[in-house]
């Protein structure tokens, strides 16, 4: 009854949205999750062995797998977003797309 395809013609215009599955943001925090925590252990490794290299790759895969788990979230949210207020979604697309033009027609 509560299955958020049915919920139409509001969710039709979110439809990619609704397709984005929960196993998709779960999945890019936990590789997220696991590249920030294997960038850590290889920042402290390149530390412990004088590698700045290594130390320098931690640091990056650390901040590579903060964007990932980040960016996982961000689906969640908006595919939350989609579901409770679909409308008001499709809005802000609405006015990013316009920003978006009169920006590139100044060009």
């Amino acid at each position: 009854m509560n299955d958020p395809e049915r919920q139409l013609p509001a969710a039709l215009c979110c439809w990619p949205f609704l397709k984005l599955s929960k196993d998709h943001s779960m999945f890019e925090q936990a590789q997220g999750a696991f590249q920030r925590v294997a960038g850590k252990a290889q920042d402290a490794l390149g530390d412990v062995t004088g590698d700045k290299s290594m130390q320098a790759e931690g640091k990056a895969r650390e901040a590579q797998g903060t964007l990932q788990q980040s960016y996982g979230q961000a689906l969640d949210e908006i595919r939350e977003t989609a579901l409770r207020h679909p409308l008001g979604l499709v809005g802000g697309v609405a006015a990013v797309s316009f920003l978006l033009g009169m920006i590139c027609a100044r060009r």
